[in-house]
């Protein structure tokens, strides 16, 4: 058994896997429970993802429980990568977008992590991940209006994702981010279409259940996508 260890902005979020199959996923999980889980379960190898600049702190709980590979721009990965920094590449972002071809192999996909960032991720039918974009969150944008404005208060994420007129300042504001990120996602997919022709459209993230049934373009929603793509890069590097 192998697992993969996704660490993101907000929490940490593990996979066990037996060869492609995933077993089971544990969500935010701290280093401690980590290392008593790494214990438990004797992963042969462990592939880390990290965003938070935490994997010191990863390492040193969990170091000599499993052999340990930390996702970087040298890890040798199953696409070609064409960016042109690779070196800022977030990380999970890469993971993401080779997790959709463990669901649509040689297709081109789209993938979309609505996280503390919304992360937009296009890999081409040849294998080639092209690139892609990178805009705030919806709770970032909201912390922006009320930390960046006098007046205007926090907003709570509502439970249930909808489109909605604003009546008073709070629900202006919930309508403004949520109805702005659902035609910046439905723009998006249109332009990628036009120019790539059919692609699949997986969400990802925090957020995803919230704009799922929102969303108009068919999309697929996979919660372990980054998950998924950290796996064949571990089998990538040990096969």
């Amino acid at each position: 058994m192998n697992l993969a260890i996704d660490i993101g902005n907000t929490f940490t979020k593990v996979g066990l896997f037996d060869g492609d199959e995933l077993l089971e996923v544990k969500n935010q999980i701290d280093s401690l429970d980590l290392k008593s889980y790494l214990r438990r379960k004797k992963p042969e190898f462990t592939i880390i993802c990290d965003v938070s600049n935490g994997k010191e702190i990863i390492f040193n709980e969990i170091a000599g429980e499993s052999e340990l590979i930390f996702l970087n721009p040298n890890t040798r990965i199953p696409i070609i990568n064409k960016y042109q920094t690779p070196e800022t590449l977030g990380m999970d972002r890469l993971a993401a977008v080779i997790g959709t071809r463990v669901i649509f192999p040689d297709s081109a996909n789209l993938s979309i992590d609505l996280g503390t960032c919304i992360t937009y991720d296009f890999i081409n039918r040849k294998g080639e991940y092209l690139g892609g974009r990178i805009s705030p969150g919806m709770q970032l944008r909201w912390k922006a209006m009320h930390n960046y404005t006098a007046k205007l208060p926090m907003v709570e994420r509502p439970q249930q994702g909808k489109m909605e007129v604003g009546v008073d300042t709070v629900t202006s504001l919930r309508s403004g981010v949520v109805t702005g990120i659902v035609h910046e996602i439905e723009g998006t997919i249109r332009e990628f279409q036009e120019k790539f022709g059919q692609i699949n459209v997986i969400l990802c993230g925090g957020d995803a259940k919230f704009f799922e049934s929102i969303v108009k373009p068919t999309i697929f929603v996979n919660h372990n996508l980054t998950l998924l793509g950290l796996n064949k890069i571990l089998k990538e590097n040990v096969n």
